[in-house]
Order: structure tokens, then C-alpha cells, then sequence
């Protein structure tokens, strides 16, 4: 009797922890957000290859997309780079999956700010700060 007693009790305890949890799945609504760091340092950046701005759009339904916009040339040529994919929100963990991409990103969405941790080329990640416009 009393090991029924102590299932039931914790079976309503994870029940009401999840009751009372973080959403999980999409938004419940649009949200965008801004660039303003990368690795620390404020956007635009000088120098070629480097972003001068940037966002990142979450859909109410699970649609993910980031774009940026970076010098190319010493002489101010822009171009944008576009990544879609779909998220879903976990507490307070992004997961994000790119379209025909074998990597993406790792998120982090606190308050207005989302943190993204961008896979690099060669080792480790660029760490991308967004700001809830």
C-alpha cells in the first residue's frame, strides 16, 4: 500500500512539473531579433568577412530563419546570406534544424535575448548575440 502510495505521489509530481514547465514546441506568436554581437564584439565590424547586421526570425509556426548581411571587399560590397530551417523551444534551449544543412545552430532564448552558437569551419563556434527588436 505504501509503495502505491509513493508512485501515485510521484507520478502527480512529474505531471505537475510539467504542467508548470517552460513552453515546449514553437512561439505563440512572430518574433524577431536582432544582431548585436559577435563573439563579443559589437556589430557592424570592420574588416572583410564580417557581419554588419543581421536577425533572426522565429514563426509561431516552427519556421526558423537567420539572415546576415557581410562586407565582401574593402570597398563596402555587401552580401546576404540566408539559412531556413525549423525550431523547436525546449524551457529555455533552441534547437534549430537547417534545410539540407548537416549542422546547425545551438540556441539559448532568455527574456529578449537569443544566443546562437555557430558551428565554425575549423574548430569551435562563433557566438552570435540577438536582441528582441
Amino acid at each position: 500500500m505504501a509503495e502505491r502510495r509513493c508512485l501515485f505521489v510521484a507520478a502527480f509530481c512529474i505531471v505537475a512539473l510539467g504542467a508548470c514547465s517552460d513552453a515546449f514546441g514553437p512561439l505563440d506568436g512572430t518574433r524577431t531579433y536582432v544582431l548585436r554581437t559577435v563573439d563579443g564584439a559589437a556589430v557592424p565590424l570592420s574588416g572583410r568577412y564580417v557581419p554588419v547586421d543581421g536577425q533572426v526570425i522565429l514563426s509561431a509556426q516552427g519556421r526558423f530563419e537567420r539572415r546576415y548581411r557581410y562586407r565582401v571587399d574593402t570597398t563596402g560590397t555587401l552580401k546576404e546570406e540566408v539559412r531556413a530551417g525549423i525550431y523547436q523551444l525546449r524551457g529555455y534551449v533552441l534547437d534549430v534544424a537547417y534545410v539540407g544543412r548537416h549542422w546547425s545552430p545551438l540556441g539559448e532564448l532568455t527574456g529578449r535575448t537569443l544566443v546562437l552558437r555557430m558551428p565554425r569551419v575549423d574548430d569551435g563556434y562563433t557566438i552570435e548575440i540577438y536582441e528582441r527588436q
